[in-house]
């Protein structure tokens, strides 16, 4: 059975829709998986963001020591710490850049996004080429999702699609995202994410594989439900991992996990994670 054939199955024992998007950087091989629908990119919104930020730091028009104080008006529910903290801190750019991607932090992210403009997101995409595999919500990120007063169906903003992001962290890689050194710095960072514990890299040797990655996560609830994920009450779920898997000695390799209409999470995250382990073995066991 091929890779393809091994992770359909994995996509048909999910109650849920599975997207995925694989290639490897060394001989081009690519597998997709639902790989032009358009799936919830929550967190993982953070690396179009993150990109935008190193775009402009290239342009001269940002620096990464600049001080920025954090607002009361910045602070948003969800992951991270800053939510909690005194508002008129004062960090520098790359601090605020590094709680947004190691630890997912929103306020830090609201910050970052402030500082380069939102529509400046959606216009570095254009310029990568990617317009049509994303969409950025023009409300500012605030860690929350909308709901339609008219059909109570979830309105889930920022979107995008496997290919999209498959294309997007290839760009990265070949230092076409950014300037080479930039492309780096960000490869470097989302190596530190600790997030995800449970989707990527759950199955994989962590001796022989380091990995580039950034996570994303969404639950809706119905009025009153519990907040946490795996309890009754969730109308739809999210999860999501994407990124670039560099094993010892070999050719690097992408994975873009996307889940969505999910009841749990926990089973959009066991997806993922198999799907990561049946890619890892492929590539690593040809000669």
């Amino acid at each position: 059975m091929g890779l393809k054939e091994m992770i359909e199955e994995v996509a048909e024992g999910l109650e849920g829709t599975l997207g995925v998007a694989v290639k490897h950087l060394g001989t081009g091989e690519k597998v997709l998986i639902n790989g032009d629908d358009f799936f919830p990119l929550a967190s993982a919104l953070k690396v179009p963001v993150l990109i935008t930020l190193y775009r402009q730091v290239d342009e001269g028009k940002i620096g990464l020591d600049e001080k920025l104080v954090m607002t009361e008006d910045a602070k948003v529910p969800g992951s991270g710490i800053l939510q909690h903290l005194t508002p008129g801190l004062e960090m520098v750019v790359r601090d605020y850049m590094t709680l947004m991607m190691m630890i997912s932090d929103n306020t830090a992210t609201v910050m970052v996004v402030d500082l380069v403009g939102r529509e400046n997101i959606n216009e570095t995409m254009r310029r990568l080429g990617l317009e049509t595999n994303i969409m950025v919500s023009r409300e500012r990120f605030h860690g929350k999702v909308r709901r339609s007063m008219q059909d109570r169906e979830p309105q889930l903003g920022n979107m995008m699609t496997p290919r999209g992001m498959m294309a997007l962290l290839e760009k990265l890689y070949r230092g076409e995202a950014a300037s080479r050194s930039s492309c780096d710095d960000i490869i470097d960072l989302m190596k530190r994410c600790q997030t995800g514990e449970n989707r990527l890299r759950k199955y994989l040797p962590r001796d022989e594989v380091e990995v580039a990655e950034k996570t994303g996560t969404m639950a809706i609830r119905k009025k009153g439900a519990s907040a946490v994920a795996h309890k009754p009450g969730i109308v739809y779920a999210a999860v999501i991992d994407v990124g670039i898997v560099f094993p010892k000695e070999r050719d690097p390799y992408i994975v873009c996990g996307f889940g969505k209409e999910l009841s749990e999470n926990d089973d959009g995250e066991e997806a993922i994670a198999t799907v990561s382990k049946l890619v890892y073995e492929h590539f690593t066991s040809e000669t």
